[in-house]
């Protein structure tokens, strides 16, 4: 199966850059300081993506009847946190904007140094997956790091203008974000189909399961919450494809794999939309009991 074409990967390169230039802008340094000093919260995180999910997936992929390729592919999935495309959703959470950018290097890093690991003991003897790091890591840096680190050093020199910038980069990530959907949708669809009813049934209840541990785990405060429930659910299917593709024997699972992140993407969808609905009501009904006093 033909991977995707150059327009396809100018798209998603413009969605990365924009949207975490976007997250920077509206991240100040002690916004990142007071995230990663949240060691309960930070450790919470980590256990989540590295020990739960992986968990929750060996368990759907060995109980569910399913072919051996989506067996593997929910395997590797499993344990490898820090999908980019929850930059989509997560820099949309009421008051925890600041906190997305810090939610996505960390599990990014995580990825790279610890899912190796987690993935010599979850695989089968014989799967011959490895992580090219230079590719991986150039990339990261490139397409993460460095315009989120951009945005975080302009919103601190020019605190004037970055809200208004964070705005229309924030825009600029959404119509590449919908440019790559709709691009996409014909390999995405033909991936989607190629796929018995059973797998993609034990697909979306990884991911909802992964949701649910996500939110669970959280803590108290509802935005954290929100952001570790779509960081948990939404794997990093782009660095799964890079093993894949980098494995003779990584042919088999390409197909489940691009399959998975359009399975992903309405599941966190639809709790984006109901949260910021909940948020919307509740200050329209605090708009009108203010309004109810002061008469």
């Amino acid at each position: 199966m033909h991977l995707l074409n150059d327009s396809q990967k100018l798209l998603i390169v413009a969605f990365l850059v924009a949207t975490m230039f976007s997250i920077g802008l509206s991240t100040a340094f002690d916004d990142l300081r007071t995230l990663f000093a949240s060691r309960a919260f930070v450790l919470r995180a980590l256990l989540t993506n590295l020990v739960v999910v992986p968990l929750i997936g060996f368990a759907v992929a060995h109980l569910m009847p399913i072919p051996e390729p989506s067996k593997l592919t929910i395997i590797l999935l499993a344990c490898v946190p820090g999908g980019l495309g929850a930059a989509q959703f997560t820099s949309k959470v009421a008051g925890g904007k600041s906190n997305a950018g810090a939610m996505i290097v960390l599990l990014s890093i995580a990825a790279i140094v610890v899912s190796p690991l987690v993935l010599h003991f979850a695989l089968p003897p014989g799967v011959d997956l490895a992580l090219p790091y230079g590719r991986v890591l150039g990339v990261f840096a490139l397409c993460v790091i460095v315009p989120l680190a951009a945005g975080v050093a302009l919103c601190e020199r020019n605190p004037g203008i970055a809200p208004a910038l964070a705005k229309i980069t924030g825009l600029i990530g959404i119509a590449a974000f919908i440019g790559f959907s709709i691009l996409a949708k014909d390999l995405r669809s033909a991936a989607l189909k190629s796929l018995d009813l059973a797998s993609v049934g034990a697909m979306l209840l990884f991911i909802v399961a992964s949701m649910a541990a996500g939110w669970l785990m959280g803590g108290g405060r509802r935005e954290y919450r929100q952001i570790l429930a779509t960081s948990s659910s939404m794997r990093n299917a782009a660095l799964c494809l890079v093993i894949a593709r980098n494995a003779t024997s990584g042919a088999a699972v390409m197909p489940a794999l691009i399959a998975f992140s359009l399975l992903m993407v309405p599941p966190n969808g639809l709790l984006t939309f109901i949260s910021t609905l909940r948020i919307r009501r509740s200050a329209a009904r605090e708009k009108e009991g203010g309004q109810a006093r002061a008469s």
